[in-house]
């Protein structure tokens, strides 16, 4: 399983494929939808971590291209639940973790996005941007 949280709108596609370990071509690399087949991992969950996370990201919002607290925040949750392998640069402030499966088969990838919208919240309970729920479904989905 390969989960990468992505901090800026425009990325090199290719380049983050080969950084991964993918030999793709531009076309194949820049299509709408990659399907890659990678294997399912078996990721710890750390539950009592994720609302943590979630509550985090939601109080130190960071405008794209500014993610670098919310990086170290994920790199730490990739450290913490096993990941094999980290990279960390991709298009900026992006963070791939890997996580082998234990058995051959279908594969996995997951993608958020962690940029906040540059608004001010106004009245009680408004949510502008669902940034600070995605890494948790992301955590979640395995």
């Amino acid at each position: 399983m390969i989960i990468i949280f992505r901090f800026i709108k425009e990325w090199d596609k290719l380049a983050m494929w080969k950084q991964l370990g993918f030999p793709l071509d531009e076309a194949t690399a820049n299509e709408t939808n990659i399907n890659v087949s990678l294997s399912v991992a078996s990721l710890p969950l750390l539950s009592t971590s994720l609302p943590t996370i979630r509550h985090h990201l939601h109080a130190q919002p960071e405008l794209s291209g500014q993610e670098k607290l919310t990086a170290a925040l994920i790199i730490g949750w990739l450290q913490e639940a096993g990941a094999e392998r980290i990279i960390t640069g991709l298009g900026g402030h992006g963070v791939a973790g890997v996580f082998s499966g234990r058995d051959a088969g279908p594969r996995v990838m997951l993608r958020a996005e962690l940029d906040a919208l540059p608004i001010s919240e106004l009245g009680e309970g408004r949510e502008w941007c669902s940034r600070n729920n995605h890494v948790a479904q992301s955590i979640i989905r395995n």
